[in-house]
């Protein structure tokens, strides 16, 4: 088998995840969100949490892209469609999300849990496939029309602005609350500040977890709060005016650039197709980060009562938990380990599934590790503008996003593709360069919102560069030097 890496996910929770969002790419999304078009087989490999998303011999994704791509430029009112799908759908897992948030598991009977279990397993096909499937088939759609607005006198700079969501996302909401205490204690962390943190944590803990990496503390925000609160009240306040008034900003200066310019209809949806993906993106990430969190309260009974650790109850496949729940089988403890070590999973475009655990699957991953990374590249590395600057520093790498706690202030983010769960790392950084991404990924968008200067898509950075090296940064023209 002839794999070629596509992504990585350095913690994963729960084998739900990668086999909802696998059939959500190869099979969910072929008749509704893709036109009929598919991207063949996708391969998972996973191992004791680390997860690889491949390709192999089937796979076309650029294909798929293509042909759908060609399809909204006639009829952009596609990706409209499908985000009303995705919002109108999306008020059931905010139920959901409130349910494993806050109910008590330990009452309930065993279907009881099993039917809140297969609720999770559904929100993938009902809700998940609407949003990331979106924004994968439209790819690099805001490039494609771009030609047309500078054309037409827009500015790079404007453009980014001109495509952007105007929406806050979830990161910029928790910031604008934790600023908003911030200016209410001062320097003063009394007993109702601590009490506010508390409810702050309970309300944004979540924001890092993505698919099981880790999450915010009490403790972490007290001391962000001490951290900003060193700014002073006049930082401190210029920042929540500018998150508080970010979306009529971009409003009134999108609004603007419309009116210099004459947009034909066709590229006025085109436009807002764009931007609609720009809040699939976000929205789905707020959503479905909130399951992987919450639903770890279902997991801990469940795996009580199964009396096996959670994390191999976690990496049961729904049929056998069904079965488990039913009191038809019991979790083989010694099958589920072996799993976590070593598991390829392979989903068709049918919905097929085969999986491989053992030692077949073990040699299939260690050849897959062995064989990555073998390109021969320079030292000088070129991808895509996101946010423009100019900037010099030294390099740290991140590849697991629970090292971010390490990061320092004024380097050089480099990473295969950040996350929400980077943010700790993120706000440090004097730039950002990822290997992946595309102009909607998450890099793109934070890069952004903070003014951080950021390249994606160098396809190499993360093997060309090292902690230490010194770099310069040259995000105005998507550029990375050794220096």
């Amino acid at each position: 088998m002839k794999l070629k890496y596509i992504q990585r996910k350095s913690k994963v929770a729960s084998i739900l995840w990668i086999l909802g969002n696998g059939l959500c790419m190869a099979h969910y999304a072929v008749k509704k969100v893709y036109f009929g078009n598919n991207i063949g087989n996708m391969v998972w490999l996973c191992r004791n949490g680390e997860v690889f998303a491949c390709a192999d011999e089937t796979t076309d994704i650029e294909g798929m892209v293509s042909k759908v791509q060609n399809k909204i430029l006639k009829n952009p009112d596609h990706v409209l469609k499908i985000s009303q799908i995705f919002k109108q759908r999306s008020k059931e897992v905010k139920k959901l999300i409130q349910h494993l948030r806050s109910h008590d598991f330990t009452k309930d009977s065993n279907l009881e849990l099993l039917n809140i279990y297969k609720e999770i397993v559904d929100a993938y096909k009902d809700v998940y496939t609407y949003g990331e499937q979106m924004v994968l088939a439209v790819g690099d759609l805001a490039d494609v029309i771009k030609p047309y607005f500078l054309e037409k006198g827009i500015n790079e700079d404007d453009y980014n602005i001109l495509i952007s969501d105007f929406n806050l996302s979830f990161v910029q909401r928790e910031r604008r609350d934790l600023l908003k205490i911030a200016l209410a204690s001062g320097e003063n962390i009394n007993k109702n500040i601590k009490n506010q943190i508390k409810k702050h944590a309970e309300k944004y803990a979540w924001i890092p977890y993505d698919y099981g990496v880790t999450s915010f503390s009490e403790e972490h925000f007290l001391n962000e709060l001490k951290k900003i609160s060193a700014k002073g009240r006049v930082s401190l306040q210029a920042e929540l005016d500018h998150l508080q008034l970010y979306s009529n900003s971009i409003k009134k200066r999108q609004k603007e650039m419309g009116n210099k310019i004459n947009i034909d209809n066709l590229h006025k949806k085109l436009l807002a197709a764009v931007r609609i993906c720009f809040f699939l993106l976000d929205y789905k990430k707020e959503l479905f980060t909130q399951i992987h969190w919450y639903s770890l309260r279902l997991f801990k009974e469940i795996s009580a009562r199964l009396e096996i650790e959670q994390i191999l109850a976690q990496y049961s496949f729904p049929s056998e938990m069904e079965n488990y729940l039913k009191g038809k089988n019991k979790p083989d403890r010694e099958s589920l380990q072996s799993r976590y070590e070593n598991l390829v999973m392979i989903i068709k475009p049918s919905g097929e599934i085969t999986n491989i655990e053992g030692e077949k699957a073990k040699k299939i991953i260690d050849k897959f590790l062995s064989e990555r990374d073998n390109d021969s590249v320079g030292e000088t590395l070129v991808g895509r503008p996101a946010s423009f600057g100019f900037v010099k520093g030294r390099v740290r790498i991140i590849l697991d996003a629970s090292r971010c706690d390490t990061f320092k202030h004024g380097e050089i983010l480099v990473t295969t593709m950040s996350s929400p769960d980077y943010m700790i790392a993120v706000r440090k950084a004097a730039a950002i360069v990822t290997d992946e991404g595309g102009v909607i990924c998450h890099a793109a968008i934070i890069s952004r919102e903070l003014g951080i200067p950021c390249v994606i898509g160098t396809k190499f950075a993360t093997k060309v560069l090292k902690d230490g090296d010194l770099v310069e940064v040259d995000a105005n023209k998507g550029i990375v030097r050794k220096i």
